[in-house]
Formats: C-alpha cells, sequence, structure tokens
C-alpha cells in the first residue's frame, strides 16, 4: 500500500512541476514576443529618422543649389510637392530608400514648413513653425490594424 501512495505522490509532484514549468514558459512568451516587436519596431524607428534628417540636410543643399540656378523645389501641382526630379534626387543624396512627400514650404525663408517621409511601416513627419523655426519631429510606427475588402 505505500509503494502505491508513493507512485502517486511523486507522480503528483511531476505533474505540478510540469505545470509550473509549462505556466512559467508561457508567462516568458507573454512578456518576451511583445518586447521583441517593441524593440525590433524601435530599432527601425530610429535608422528610418536619421533617414530623413539626411533628407532634411539634402533638402538644405539643393535648396542652395536650386537658388544659384534660380529654380524653385516646390512645385503645389504635383503630388509629392517637389519639382519634378527633385523628391529623387533628395533621396539619392541622403542615401534614403524611402518616399518623400512636401506638404508646406515657406518661400520666403526657402525652407520647408512640413514633409513626411515614409520607409515600409515607419513614417517621419517633419513640422517646423515659421516664426520661430522651432523644428519637430513625429515618428510613427503604421500597423495595418485591419483589412477590409469591398
Amino acid at each position: 500500500m505505500s509503494y502505491l501512495s508513493d507512485e502517486k505522490l511523486k507522480r503528483s509532484r511531476y505533474l505540478r512541476r510540469t505545470a509550473l514549468a509549462a505556466l512559467v514558459l508561457l508567462a516568458l512568451a507573454a512578456v518576451l514576443i511583445p518586447a521583441s516587436w517593441y524593440i525590433g519596431c524601435r530599432i527601425r524607428a530610429n535608422r528610418v529618422f536619421r533617414e530623413a534628417k539626411n533628407t532634411r540636410l539634402a533638402m538644405r543643399y539643393l535648396t542652395i543649389q536650386y537658388q544659384a540656378e534660380e529654380k524653385d523645389i516646390f512645385d503645389s501641382t504635383q503630388a509629392d510637392g517637389f519639382s519634378a526630379g527633385t523628391a529623387a534626387e533628395i533621396c539619392r543624396l541622403a542615401d534614403a530608400p524611402g518616399t518623400l512627400q512636401l506638404t508646406a514650404w515657406d518661400p520666403h525663408a526657402d525652407v520647408p514648413l512640413r514633409f513626411s517621409y515614409t520607409n515600409g511601416s515607419i513614417e517621419v513627419i517633419y513640422a517646423c513653425s515659421p516664426g520661430t523655426q522651432q523644428e519637430t519631429w513625429r515618428v510613427v510606427c503604421l500597423v495595418d490594424m485591419m483589412k477590409f475588402t469591398m
């Protein structure tokens, strides 16, 4: 009789330990999977932010060059807000493979007031107040939550 109770006791301990180990692994997965996604998104966001800052520097360079050639960098009739070929030239100079869109330009100071740079699922939005020249950078991770097809 004692032998059977010892076996049941050992089996019960084994099952409790196994269940505890499974719960610990489940809790670790519940913490590590979102944390790794967040860290990966943060790393991509930092890289795209540096690319966007490089596009801002390339814009300054091209503005000076275009002023010497008496050309405008801003063209409100174009979809991306730049004169023909300018967005591609800025991205080439900045070594930035993303998409650039200029939404506001200050013609008096020849500086962008607002533009966005998108690379993959990361978008960087630049805004500058015209009076103070205070720059604001906003980095957004674009995630598709739902997709509907009708």
